[in-house]
C-alpha cells in the first residue's frame, strides 16, 4: 500500500469519527419548562383594584376539617362569603393579600411529579385522597366577571439558606412545582381568621359616655323554660360624675373597679358571627311586629343557647347586661352558649402550616345585642336605635369567653375595700 493510500484511508477514519462523534453528541437543551422561569406565576393578575373575590381553602390536621375562607365584592361593599355575607371592612386587607401575588415569579422548577407534592405541602387541601400531611393552602382570585386571575397551592416554606419568605408553589391545574418569593410574610397578608377582616368594634361606644350599667347573671331551666336567679346588681355614674354608685341604695361603688367594668364594657371585641333564623331577625329588626317561629327556628335558638320563655319573651342561658349612655341609648347585651368559632383556623402560613386554633374551647360565646331610645320621645335617640337595631338583627355575635367573664364581676369585686357587704 503506497503512501497516497494510507492517507486517504487515515483521512476516511478520521471523517467516520467526526461524523460518529457529532451523531452522538449530546443534545442542546432546548425545554419549553425553563422559558417560563422568571415569568408571573399569576399573568392575569396585575393590579390588586382588579380582585372581586378571594377565597383561601386550607386544612387543619390536628382537627382533620377543611378550612374555608371567602371575601367577595357585592357591587357596594365587601361581604364575608363563607359567613352567611357578613359585612367586611376589608379593603385594605384585600389589598395587601392580592399585592402579595401580583408580579410573583417562577424562580426554579423543584419537580413535575405529582408523588413529590406531599413533601413540598402542596397536595390540594380539598384533595380528599391526598396525604393529609402535605396539604397546602389554595389561593383563589377571580375579577368582577368571574374571571380567575389566580388559582394557587402554596406550600411549605423552602429549606434555602439566607431566602427569608421563599415557598414552594405550584398552579392549581398543573403538578409542576416552583420555588417563589414573596415581598412580604403571608402570615401578615392573608389570614382566614374572620376577625382579621371585620370590624370587630362591635358596640362603638366609650367608656365616659356609658352612665349606667345593670348585670343579671341569670340561668335558663330549659326544662320549664323559665329563669333562674343569679348575681344581679346595677351601678351609675354619681351625681357629680366623678365616681359610681349601686342604685338603688347610693351605696359607694369602688371607682377603679367601676371603672375598668366600663373600659371592659367599652372595649368588647367579637371574633365570628352566627345567622339568626330570619323571623327573629325581622323582629328584632323592627320589620313586623309579631313573628312565628317554627320548631326548627327555635332549635337553632337554642343550639346558640336563646329560648323563648312561657310568656314569650326573649332568655338567654347565660343572662343579660344592660347598660345606658348619655346619648339615650340603651344596649341590652344578652348571653348564649359556648360556640365553636366559624372561619377561625389560627395562623396558617407559619413554618409547617400549623393550622387550628391552639385553644379550641373556650370557644367562642354567643351574644344577641338589642338597643332601645330611653325616651320615646327624643326623635334622635329613637332614630340610632332604629338604625343599630337593623345592623344587629341578623347575627349571634361571638365574644372570647376572657371577654364574657370580664363582663360578669359579681357584686362585691365592686366595692371599696373595707365597706361592708
Amino acid at each position: 500500500m503506497n503512501q497516497r493510500t494510507q492517507t486517504l484511508i487515515a483521512v476516511a477514519i478520521a471523517l467516520v469519527a467526526v461524523s460518529i462523534a457529532w451523531l452522538t453528541r449530546p443534545s442542546p437543551i432546548d425545554d419549553a419548562r425553563f422559558a417560563q422561569i422568571g415569568q408571573p406565576l399569576a399573568p392575569k393578575l396585575t393590579d390588586p383594584a382588579q380582585v372581586a373575590s378571594l377565597e383561601v381553602i386550607a386544612y387543619d390536621e390536628e382537627s382533620a376539617r377543611h378550612l374555608a375562607f371567602k371575601i367577595a365584592f357585592d357591587g357596594q361593599r365587601w361581604r364575608i362569603a363563607s359567613a352567611s355575607d357578613y359585612p367586611a371592612d376589608a379593603s385594605a386587607k384585600i389589598a395587601g393579600a392580592a399585592s402579595a401575588f401580583v408580579g410573583l415569579e417562577r424562580e426554579s422548577i423543584v419537580t413535575d411529579r405529582k408523588i413529590d407534592h406531599a413533601s413540598l405541602g402542596l397536595v390540594d387541601p380539598a384533595d380528599e385522597s391526598g396525604d393529609p400531611a402535605g396539604r397546602g393552602v389554595r389561593v383563589t382570585i377571580r375579577d368582577a366577571s368571574g374571571r380567575t386571575l389566580a388559582d394557587l397551592i402554596v406550600g411549605h416554606e423552602t429549606d434555602e439558606i439566607g431566602r427569608i419568605n421563599q415557598r414552594y408553589i405550584r398552579e392549581a391545574d398543573s403538578d409542576r412545582a416552583y420555588r417563589t418569593t414573596f415581598q412580604t410574610g403571608l402570615a401578615s397578608a392573608l389570614s382566614i381568621d374572620l376577625a382579621d377582616w371585620i370590624d370587630t368594634d362591635l358596640l362603638r361606644v366609650t367608656a365616659e359616655t356609658i352612665t349606667q350599667i345593670r348585670l343579671d347573671a341569670y340561668s335558663v331551666d330549659e326544662a320549664k323554660g323559665h329563669r333562674t336567679t343569679g348575681e344581679r346588681f346595677q351601678i351609675a355614674r354619681s351625681p357629680t360624675g366623678d365616681g359610681w354608685i349601686f342604685d338603688p341604695g347610693e351605696s359607694i361603688a369602688d371607682r377603679h373597679a367601676s371603672i375598668r367594668f366600663a373600659n371592659d364594657l367599652a372595649g368588647l371585641r367579637i371574633n365570628g358571627v352566627v345567622r339568626k333564623p330570619e323571623p327573629l331577625a325581622s323582629l328584632l329588626a323592627g320589620e313586623q311586629s309579631d313573628a312565628t317561629l317554627d320548631v326548627e327556628d327555635l332549635q337553632r335558638m337554642a343550639r346558640s343557647g336563646f329560648f323563648l320563655s312561657q310568656d314569650g319573651h326573649l332568655i338567654a342561658n347565660a343572662g343579660e347586661l344592660r347598660f345606658d349612655t348619655s346619648k339615650g341609648l340603651r344596649y341590652t347585651l344578652w348571653f348564649g352558649e359556648i360556640l365553636a368559632r366559624t372561619n377561625s383556623g389560627g395562623a396558617i402560613f407559619e413554618s409547617g402550616f400549623e393550622t387550628g386554633t391552639d385553644d379550641p374551647i373556650p370557644g367562642s360565646r354567643a351574644m344577641l345585642v338589642t338597643v332601645e331610645a330611653i325616651d320615646q320621645q327624643d326623635a334622635n335617640a329613637v332614630e340610632t336605635a332604629l338604625t343599630l337595631s337593623k345592623k344587629y338583627a341578623d347575627w349571634w355575635y361571638l365574644i372570647d369567653e376572657t371577654t364574657f367573664i370580664s363582663l360578669h364581676p359579681d357584686a362585691t369585686s365592686l366595692m371599696p375595700v373595707g365597706q361592708p357587704e
